[in-house]
C-alpha cells in the first residue's frame, strides 16, 4: 500500500512538468518538423490553461489587418508555435491571414 502513495505522489508531481512539456513542443519527433492541425478539444484545452488566445480575439485581429467576412479558422502548429490560419472574404477575394496564436502578431497573409 505504501509504494502504491509513493508512486502515485511521484505521479502527481512530474504531471505538470509533463504536460508543460507537451505544450512547449506538441509534435515531437517527425511531427515537430511537419505543420498539424489542432483539433477543437485541443484548442479548448490550451484556451482554458491559458496556453493561447481566445479564438474571438484572434478574429478581432485578422478583421483589422482584411475587414470582411470570416470564413474559417483553424489552429496549427506551424515551425514551433501555434498560429491561427484565419480565412476572410474581404473586397470580393478569399484571404488567409496567420495570426501568431500567443501574441495575436500577424504572421503573414496570403
Amino acid at each position: 500500500m505504501r509504494t502504491a502513495t509513493v508512486l502515485a505522489a511521484a505521479w502527481l508531481a512530474i504531471l505538470p512538468c509533463a504536460l508543460a512539456a507537451q505544450d512547449a513542443d506538441p509534435g515531437r519527433g517527425e511531427q515537430a518538423e511537419r505543420e498539424h492541425r489542432i483539433g477543437l478539444d485541443e484548442v479548448n484545452r490550451l484556451v482554458g490553461r491559458g496556453v493561447i488566445r481566445r479564438l474571438s480575439d484572434v478574429i478581432a485581429t485578422a478583421l483589422r489587418r482584411a475587414p470582411g467576412e470570416l470564413i474559417d479558422a483553424d489552429l496549427l502548429w506551424r515551425g514551433g508555435h501555434y498560429l491561427y490560419e484565419v480565412e476572410i472574404l474581404s473586397k470580393g477575394r478569399r484571404v488567409e491571414i496567420y495570426v501568431d496564436a500567443v501574441t495575436l502578431e500577424c504572421r503573414g497573409e496570403e
